[in-house]
């Protein structure tokens, strides 16, 4: 990229910038040409220039889905460094109707990076205004939850976790009832929801098998204590096997007695779970 368009986008000076098409009228057709390239719109969100990266997004709106070479959209690097009203500004131009979140390394969303750096705020909006998002899975299929866990991020997994009750709690205006569409006419709030808590990863693990693995006490709690259907029924399947034929009580026994969590396998064995031994 143009060194001087750099420091106009660094400085985020709109003065500056008209002054350079004025003398490179092409300037951004060559940008736009070239596939996994940093944009103008990438570095204005860097440098946290707000009006700057809406008078780029304004005028070139293929910059905010556009991958750079290290797989991230201007959108994803909003979402990563926990600027919410730019992430709110750079979804708003595009696409009215669109409702899924662009992709990028490892196939992973906006919501996918803010779940993993911990930025709740982020979080928050993401699932409210795009809440289809939540269902997204990466290349290892991971879920933003089963991001959370492995990152060890208790508030953005608590938003997550928080979002799927109040869907299957609400009788109308669900945000998950724009799944539908997936689902057929056969959707079930309560379905989608176990299918995404028991969702497996490229390696066999749902969210609980993980958060025992990573000992992460109060995701387990909030997994096991709050994640009921309307019926007051478990959502979380307890005994499922990994890709290594453990189930989650199975993990927690591996620990060694000093290490190992007694109220969680109190909580586990109280609710039915068995080792693979026991099946």
């Amino acid at each position: 990229m143009d060194k001087r368009l750099v420091q106009v986008c660094q400085a985020g000076n709109i003065e500056a910038f008209y002054a350079l098409l004025d003398d490179e009228p092409n300037i951004l057709n060559f940008i736009d040409d070239v596939p996994f390239t940093r944009t103008p719109l990438h570095l204005a969100v860097l440098a946290r220039k707000p009006y700057f990266a809406r008078e780029i997004a304004s005028l070139r709106p293929s910059f905010i889905t556009k991958i750079d070479r290290f797989g991230y959209s201007p959108i994803h690097l909003a979402a990563e460094t926990g600027q919410v009203e730019m992430v709110r500004n750079l979804l708003e131009k595009l696409a009215p109707t669109k409702k899924e979140l662009t992709k990028g390394k490892e196939n992973r969303t906006p919501l996918h990076v803010a779940v993993i750096s911990g930025k709740v705020e982020v979080v928050k909006f993401l699932v409210k205004y795009y809440p289809s998002c939540i269902m997204d899975t990466t290349t290892r299929n991971e879920t933003a939850l089963h991001l959370a866990v492995k990152n060890k991020q208790l508030g953005a997994f608590l938003v997550l976790l928080e979002q799927l009750k109040l869907a299957n709690q609400s009788q109308r205006n669900v945000p998950l009832l724009l799944l539908g569409a997936v689902y057929g006419s056969s959707f079930d709030k309560s379905k989608v929801t176990s299918d995404l808590l028991n969702c497996k990863d490229d390696e066999g693990n749902t969210i609980l098998h993980l958060a025992i693995m990573m000992k992460q006490q109060q995701m387990v709690e909030a997994l096991l204590n709050t994640c009921t259907n309307s019926a007051g029924t478990l959502q979380v399947d307890v005994n499922t096997l990994n890709g290594k034929n453990f189930t989650a009580l199975d993990i927690l026994l591996q620990c060694p007695l000093e290490q190992r969590d007694a109220k969680i396998e109190e909580n586990l064995r109280s609710i039915g779970a068995k080792s693979y031994k026991q099946h």
